[in-house]
């Protein structure tokens, strides 16, 4: 399965999944600026799921362009997000 976010910026709450396990979470924009706060389980399924919540914890900037979501850290691309 596929890492799936979905982000309600009116409420600051971030919903999804890792492909394995359900994510939630707080989330704040501010301009280009992100801040992205995931939980999970305790108990990461595997190496990719860990890799992929600690990204989300590091991004600072995003970049929206053509029904793509771009998130960065540190200003180095780490993540392409496409909608559905």
């Amino acid at each position: 399965m596929l890492p799936t976010l979905e982000f309600d910026l009116k409420t600051g709450k971030l919903t999804g999944s890792t492909g394995w396990s359900k994510l939630k979470g707080d989330i704040r924009a501010n301009a280009d600026q992100l801040t992205i706060d995931p939980k999970t389980n305790p108990r990461p399924a595997n190496p990719f799921e860990t890799s992929f919540v600690d990204a989300l914890r590091q991004v600072s900037l995003f970049r929206v362009s053509q029904n793509r979501l771009t998130l960065l850290v540190d200003g180095q691309y780490v993540m392409t997000l496409r909608r559905t």
